[in-house]
């Protein structure tokens, strides 16, 4: 029962009938992939499939041109970030980065990839994926160990992420008393004012 209700597509339950939506839908699209009718004409069952297929005929398309600009430059950065869903399942997302000839910094994510498996495999297979295997020269992460091992396995130089930096700073700040207190208290101003809408009018009145 699943399968059949995820085959035929999203519901529309809210206020916007069903025909209408998929209207609408389909001149989006056909505004963006510069088409005349391919979308219109398909038959309202099949109107998710015609979807799916044109969404990854596009994708193809960008990845082709993407793959042409990236055989241009010499060099490429890559920067990684994991995170887990509801349901604990880890996900792997890498972008690249990189300057085009005509020194315009391009940025594009190469992939969005569930993980159960080495991470050092699946960032290879991307760059082996995408061409560049042999263009990148660093990779940014953070500083868990098992993005710390990938990067050395993969022989890459590593950066880490300056987000890290950012904890150290709030952690030391956390341990200097003084200025500790002084952030309290600041917090506690700025709440008040915020936490009323009459005494923020009243504070912008202030001319001291």
């Amino acid at each position: 029962m699943e399968d059949e209700e995820n085959a035929a597509g999203p519901s529309c339950a809210g206020a916007i009938p069903a025909n209408l939506l998929v209207l609408l839908l389909a001149l989006l699209l056909a505004h963006v992939l510069k088409l005349d009718r391919k979308v219109w004409i398909c038959p309202l069952s099949g109107w998710w499939n015609t979807v799916k297929t044109m969404i990854n005929e596009l994708y193809e398309e960008t990845k082709e041109n993407t793959k042409e600009d990236l055989k241009k430059v010499d060099t490429v950065c890559l920067t990684t970030d994991m995170w887990s869903s509801i349901d604990m399942d880890g996900y792997l997302c890498v972008t690249a980065h990189f300057v085009m000839p005509e020194s315009k910094l391009d940025t594009v994510i190469l992939g969005v990839s569930h993980f159960a498996q080495s991470l050092a495999s699946i960032l290879q297979r991307l760059m082996e994926n995408w061409g560049i295997a042999e263009k990148v020269n660093c990779m940014v992460t953070d500083n868990a160990a098992n993005m710390k091992l990938s990067v050395q396995l993969l022989n890459l130089r590593h950066v880490p992420c300056f987000a890290t930096h950012e904890f150290i700073v709030k952690k030391a700040l956390d341990q200097t008393l003084a200025l500790n207190e002084i952030r309290n208290k600041s917090r506690q101003v700025v709440g008040l004012f915020r936490s009323s809408s009459k005494r923020r009018t009243n504070s912008l009145k202030c001319k001291c």
